[in-house]
This record gives C-alpha cells, structure tokens and sequence, in this order.
C-alpha cells in the first residue's frame, strides 16, 4: 500500500513495481505527491492502461530532481534502461537528440534520435541547436569527412572546396585520421579542459603559418564550447563523468543515494535503505555501502566519485585499487553541491519512508535549526497589517504547510473600518 503523506511535492521521477519487484511504469511530474495520487484515488486519469497499473503496482518509488527537464532525461534514461511494459512513449518530448560517431574505418559525425550498436552515441543532448553546431564547427575544424555514405573510390567536390581532407584517397590523411577521432571523443567524453589546451595551441600554430581563417574559426569554437560548458546541464558537456554519494543515517535506519552524471546530464539516481548498528561510524558505514554496490554494479563510465568524508584516502585504497577512478570530497564549486544536495534529498525521501514519517525539506529543516525549535514546524502563519498615512488599513495571512506555501489558506483583510 502506497503512503502518499511521504511523497514529497517536488519535481521528479516517479517509478512503479509489480509484487515481483519489476519495473512497470516510469513517469515524470512537477509534483510527485499529486501526480502519485491522481493514479489511484477517484478517477482523474483516464488512459485505458491506468487501470491495469493500478492492479498490478504493488510499490512506488520516487528520484527528485531539480527541474523538469533533468526529469525529463532522467525519465528517458529509465525508460531506455528498464523498457517498463505500460511506458509506451515520452509525454513532452519522443526522443533527444545524440551525436553518433560511425563504427568503421574512417567514421563520420552526425546527429541522431536512434541508438543502436552499429556506433558510438554522446548524448542525450537537450539542444538540437547545439548538437548541429558543435558537428559543424569540429567538422571544419578537423576537415572529417561528410559523407554519410559508402566512401567514394575518389575524392568529391567536399574535397575541392576545402571541407573534406579527402581520407577517402588520400594516404597522409588516413595514417592521422584515427588520431582526429581520438580527440573529439575526447571532447564529447567530457576531457575538455586538455581539448581546449590542445586547441589554443592548434590556434596559434595556425596563426604563425598565417593560415588566419582556421585560427578564428577554432577561436570562435573555443569561445563556444566554453560558453556551452557552463550551462552544464542544458548541453550535456561536463569536464568529468562523476558519481556522486550521499547518506543519512537516524539511529539503526538510514539511506543513501548515488546520482550519476554523464556527459552533463543526470543519468540515473539509485537510492536504497539500509539498517545498521549505531555504534558504527560514518566512515565505516561509508565504506560497506560503497565496497557492496561497487561489487555488484558493472557501470564504471565515470572518473570521480565525490563524497563527504574526511578519509578520502582510505576510502580510494580500499575500494578502487585496480581502477583509474578518483576519489573526492565534494568540491566548492556550485555544481558539485547542487548535485550532492540533489543526491541527499533523495536520500532523505527514502528515510523517512523508513522511519514511517512525512519527508521534510532541506529548507524546513534548517529553519528548525536556526529558530532553535523543538521540533519540525509543520505549519507556518505569516501575519502583516499596512497603511498608509493611517488609512487604508488592511491585513494579510499567509500560511506553509510541511515547507510549502498552501494558497487555499490565504487570506486578505481590508480593516479600514475597524477603530
């Protein structure tokens, strides 16, 4: 039986599962307690398959995120992952758009909105505009070859006007073509501070050789991807593929969460509950969490895994010996901690549910510390009467309930009359 009081109203994934733990139905909302419930309470949804999800969901789980479109990759990833039997397609938006590079001898650059095994994906990117740009401007920049087709037996008009190196024909260019493949994927993988080194220094040489067009053009390029790299999320280009821990622990219950970022995007979230004696500490309780997923799991497509802990070496030396995995405490930088704090709300969701108790916001929680209260404030009454020059007296109620505002409870007074 679902609890809906311990589903927080906050953007997100939901998932449901069928008595064998399978995944049945993946879905997205801007607020997962009212999206959760018009599944079950009356019958406000009335899509033929709602009933037969709602006979066979036996559990419901939930990822938060920060935004509907993080929900909207993350629900796509999912749906990919997990080909639940209900989800036939995307709500918002069918497909994101890739860049495919071709599993062949001399492969080509384009976009795509179909995966399949036949060659390597970058993606899901959610600008098609930026997926055009970037394979346009690496394109001129490394002279790669644009035919999409069988390669000609000799080299085409492409190759006349100075678009195309010619690798078709051309033995020079073939013998350095693999290493031109090398460095995108290099770039599309998220190495992009030692692509952008690389690139100055292909600028200056262009421009010492007063081959002037070239150099503004990986100029401007230089200019973009920078400009592209600190939206981050929006592009799906980050420097590093990171996992990201988080946990919270109340006497012998706790919960962690590992939020996975890949190429800019958030992947996927796994969040489990744990028990465990109170008298262990944190770093022991970090470690055979960690020692037992990284046992299990076969998804090590990442470079960092970032973590609060004051023994990080320890941690490195135990748990990735044989891997070029780094280990780090949670870096200052902005992004580092929206995502670590992404991971812990949902590690608190999934706590709460534990210890059979409604789910408290980040924010109400520090307002409980910073008012030194007793308790969690569940319900919050703001009060302000105004005038002016002592007329036009009026009033106004605002109430929170759980951390959030309740507009059904607002009230507005108009009190000139009362003296």
């Amino acid at each position: 039986m679902i609890d809906f009081e311990k589903i927080p109203k906050k953007t997100g994934v939901y998932i449901f599962k069928n008595e064998e733990n399978k995944i049945i139905y993946v879905g997205k909302a801007n607020s997962l307690k009212q999206r959760i419930k018009q599944y079950f309470i009356g019958n406000q949804d009335s899509r033929p398959q709602i009933e037969f999800i709602r006979k066979e969901t036996k559990s419901a789980e939930f990822c938060i995120t920060q935004s509907e479109s993080q929900a909207l990759i993350l629900e796509y990833n999912l749906i990919n992952k997990h080909k639940p039997k209900y989800n036939v397609k995307l709500k918002d938006s069918n497909k994101y758009p890739y860049i495919m590079i071709s599993r062949e001898e001399y492969p080509y650059l384009t976009e795509t909105y179909n995966l399949n095994d036949k060659a390597t994906f970058f993606g899901p990117f959610t600008s098609g505009l930026y997926v055009k740009t970037i394979i346009e401007r690496l394109n001129r920049i490394y002279k790669l070859r644009l035919c999409t087709k069988k390669l000609p037996k000799r080299t085409c008009l492409e190759y006349q006007m100075s678009n195309c190196s010619g690798v078709c024909t051309i033995k020079e260019e073939q013998l350095v073509y693999g290493e031109k493949i090398k460095k995108i994927k290099k770039i599309l993988n998220g190495g992009t501070k030692d692509i952008l080194n690389e690139m100055e220094e292909e600028m200056k040489i262009s421009a010492k050789k007063e081959d002037f067009e070239r150099a503004a053009l990986i100029r401007d390029t230089i200019s973009f991807i920078k400009k592209e790299i600190r939206r981050g999320k929006k592009t799906g280009i980050k420097d590093k593929n990171k996992d990201i821990f988080a946990f919270v622990r109340e006497k012998n219950s706790g919960a962690f969460s590992i939020l996975k970022l890949r190429r800019g995007t958030v992947n996927e979230i796994i969040t489990r509950r744990f028990t465990a004696n109170n008298i262990l500490d944190d770093l022991s309780i970090t470690e055979e969490i960690l020692s037992e997923y990284y046992s299990y799991t076969s998804d090590f497509d990442f470079d960092i895994l970032a973590l609060k802990s004051s023994e990080i070496v320890h941690i490195k030396e135990n748990l990735f010996k044989d891997k070029k995995i780094e280990v780090k405490n949670i870096q200052k930088n902005p992004l580092d901690n929206e995502l670590y704090e992404m991971a812990m709300e949902n590690a608190r969701a999934a706590l709460c549910f534990s210890l059979n108790r409604r789910f408290v916001s980040k924010a109400t929680a520090q307002l409980q510390k910073d008012l030194c209260l007793d308790r969690i404030p569940e319900s919050i009454i703001g009060l302000d009467i105004s005038h002016v020059n002592g007329e036009w007296t009026s009033g106004a109620v605002v109430s929170f309930r759980d951390g959030k505002p309740k507009k059904s409870e607002y009230r507005y007074y108009n009190l000139e009359k009362i003296g």
